[in-house]
């Protein structure tokens, strides 16, 4: 995976995943988080954006998804965990199979990260868009919200 450590400062290219169904959108965090993020995952020397974000929803949910298209470009920093991260990050918007059992709104799923260090329970859920900036956790990333663009946009984030 493309991520740097030096000291406290960690550098990483991310991939994640817009899924939005019936005005809803899948969002997920490790058990361990007290935030909410759009799934995805690093992506690794010589792999595409859109080809790790494939990659990471099967290891993650045993699920391939279509990817559609680019609708971010996102330089990110921010500091989690005592570290301050710079992060470029591709968000797609991206499709569930018909069959998937992750279109179940009505309830919790779950899934694996498997990083190098440690194995991390991943809680996906579905949000109404509507709401999704009220819950009783932040969501990152702060900007998403509909319509969304038709054309791929590029984004500073500095939290």
């Amino acid at each position: 995976m493309l991520t740097f450590n030096a000291d406290d400062n960690v550098f990483q290219f991310r991939t994640a995943a817009v899924i939005i169904d019936a005005d809803h959108i899948l969002i997920h965090r490790a058990s361990r988080d007290q935030f909410w993020v759009l799934p995805g995952g690093r992506v690794e020397m010589g792999e595409t954006a859109a080809e790790a974000l494939v990659r990471e929803m099967q290891e993650e949910i045993n699920t391939s998804v279509e990817v559609e298209r680019l609708l971010y470009a996102e330089e990110n920093f921010f500091t989690l965990y005592d570290k301050r991260y710079h992060e470029i990050c591709f968000h797609f918007l991206t499709h569930l199979p018909d069959n998937s059992p992750y279109l179940d709104k009505s309830k919790t799923h779950h899934g694996i990260e498997n990083d190098s260090a440690n194995e991390l329970h991943l809680i996906y859920q579905w949000f109404r868009l509507d709401e999704l900036y009220q819950l009783d956790m932040p969501v990152y990333p702060e900007h998403l919200k509909l319509p969304l663009p038709e054309h791929p946009q590029h984004i500073i984030t500095r939290e």
